[in-house]
């Protein structure tokens, strides 16, 4: 969620991240050593979050991508 409100103050995202909510978020360790990072959202705000989500997943791979 933290991460969500950085992304919200320091890009372009700012207006359409405004209003939305994450329900849960949870990390997961894959083959390999890799990790992957699931966000649950509300069902009613996810049409909104399909609109933004590769510009979404860009940024936070770019934080988390180490």
């Amino acid at each position: 969620a933290q991460e969500l409100f950085n992304l919200e103050v320091a890009t372009d995202l700012k207006d359409d991240l405004h209003g939305l909510h994450i329900s849960a978020a949870k990390e997961l360790e894959l083959e390999g050593g890799r990790k992957a990072i699931i966000i649950f959202v509300p069902f009613k705000q996810l049409k909104d979050y399909h609109k933004i989500q590769s510009r979404l997943v860009r940024e936070l791979e770019k934080k988390y991508s180490g």
